[in-house]
């Protein structure tokens, strides 16, 4: 109880920022460009026909044509080096032969804005809604990895392994070199079934002791996050408490 008190001190006016950001966060889910994702590899994925091809910009193309050369020239240049040599040398790059790519990029780019609309109207209604459904997949398949690395950064406490994951690592060392884990684990569920109660009891008094200390850390954890400013890390049902905590103390 005390530990939440100290994290609602920390917490003051970031309670409404955290509400608002992340409804709104949540919102620009559904509006980030499609273009972003892999739009083929989903309609490959889905057994539909990959979309044209859009062209390459001149200096696309001016970059494919001059980075085997001062790859060449320059052996064991890092990428954001030749990348440097490649945005220097455009600079200085002909204007007849920019022109040039540019007429053709131009002209590709009115071709591929024909087939695109052709290729879109093809498309069923149920294929659209499948595309759509993988576009919001990926979405938040990308923002759950970007959360979960976000988390490790901030050196979030890992939440304790369960009574069976504990007693499944003290059997690790029955485990032979050649045997498949499906099998040793198949093993090690059916000692643990066939255990005694006083060896099941005593992982599951380790797994409380861990389940509070992992509850010290969290709060800790979570009082510092909101020290920092780093709200929208903190659990929502914390943030709620906070809040009810906060209102009873106004009425008081």
């Amino acid at each position: 109880m005390a530990g939440y008190l100290r994290l609602f001190t920390a917490l003051d006016s970031s309670m409404s920022y955290y509400l608002n950001f992340s409804a709104i966060r949540k919102s620009l889910l559904f509006y980030q460009p499609c273009v972003t994702f892999k739009s083929r590899v989903i309609e490959k994925k889905l057994g539909i026909a990959p979309r044209p091809k859009r062209p390459m910009t001149p200096f696309i193309v001016y970059a494919m044509l001059e980075r085997p050369k001062i790859m060449k020239e320059n052996p064991g240049l890092v990428p954001t080096a030749v990348m440097k040599k490649l945005a220097e040398g455009w600079k200085t790059f002909s204007s007849t032969e920019k022109e040039a790519l540019k007429k053709t990029y131009l002209k590709q780019l009115e071709d591929y804005t024909k087939q695109i609309m052709i290729y879109d109207q093809n498309l069923t209604e149920e294929q659209k809604r499948n595309i759509k459904a993988e576009k919001f997949k990926a979405i938040e398949t990308s923002e759950k990895m970007k959360m979960k690395a976000r988390l490790r950064e901030l050196g979030k406490p890992k939440k304790p392994p369960t009574m069976f994951i504990l007693f499944m690592l003290s059997r690790a060392h029955t485990k032979s070199k050649d045997m498949k884990f499906s099998e040793w684990m198949s093993i090690a569920a059916k000692e643990w079934n066939q255990a005694p109660a006083d060896v099941k009891v005593k992982f599951e008094n380790e797994t409380t002791k861990l389940m509070e200390q992992y509850k010290k850390e969290m709060i800790n954890w979570e009082e510092k996050m909101i020290k920092l400013g780093h709200i929208d890390v903190v659990r929502k049902q914390v943030l709620m408490e906070l809040k009810g905590k906060s209102m009873s103390n106004m009425k008081a």
